[in-house]
């Protein structure tokens, strides 16, 4: 009996324990898609004063 109280407690530890990691996982994934987009993406591909009547893609 001790040893099913001893066990319920550990895999529930273990469930919050590595749902923490899986979030803490996500955060670091977007913050590097963040810094990703920054570095990396080019400026004229967003601008947004281009006129696209004016034939310029």
């Amino acid at each position: 009996m001790r040893d099913e109280l001893f066990d319920r407690d550990f895999q529930a530890g273990r469930a919050d324990l590595f749902a923490g990691v899986d979030r803490l996982v996500h955060s670091v994934a977007l913050a590097f898609e963040y810094l990703h987009q920054r570095q990396w993406d080019a400026p004229w591909k967003h601008d947004r004063r281009r006129s696209k009547k004016a034939g310029v893609a």
